[in-house]
């Protein structure tokens, strides 16, 4: 039994040896700086509206805590649990589409005012487990308006209708 519980750590090593050399995921630089260049040289192949973004937060924020050939993310950071940046998106091509950047809290969301959310917005997202609230949109003002709105939805504010009122009304101001 000892032998092979030896044998299967030793497998189990071996993979994550191989995972990190791989680069599945690049979270896995030792520093800042290497994040930082790391993530300057993924962008460079992003399509414009995209790097233009990321390079936006990775002057704002620093270097990303993961970092993936399509996608960077950071996480604590200000009011944001986390924060998602995409070169392209599914079923869209590179930087294609208005939701390259995700930001989430975390908000408990009851499963009752769920449709009320997406009522008001495609672009607002709850977690499987309800424990998280998502916006996607270009901007962090636009995230964070449609954060504001989606938590009086929930609280019996707003209703979905004139909470996507107060969202078009607001950005043409």
């Amino acid at each position: 039994m000892r032998g092979r519980l030896g044998r299967l750590a030793g497998i189990a090593a071996a993979l994550l040896l191989a995972a990190a050399a791989g680069g599945c995921r690049t979270g896995m630089t030792s520093t800042p700086r290497q994040r930082a260049d790391r993530a300057r040289a993924i962008i460079s192949d992003w399509a414009e509206p995209a790097r233009l973004l990321a390079a936006k937060l990775l002057d704002e924020y620093g270097p990303p805590d993961r970092l993936e050939s399509g996608r960077l993310v950071w996480n604590d950071q200000r009011l944001w649990k986390r924060i998602s940046v995409w070169d392209e998106l599914p079923g869209l091509g590179p930087g294609e589409g208005g939701c390259l950047l995700e930001e989430t809290v975390s908000y408990p969301v009851p499963a009752r005012k769920r449709p009320d959310l997406a009522a008001f917005s495609g672009d607002i997202r709850v977690s499987v487990d309800g424990t998280e609230l998502s916006a996607r949109s270009l901007s962090e003002e636009r995230n964070a308006l449609a954060v504001d709105l989606a938590d009086e939805i929930v609280k019996g504010i707003k209703t979905p209708d004139q909470a996507r009122r107060f969202y078009d009304h607001t950005l043409r101001l």
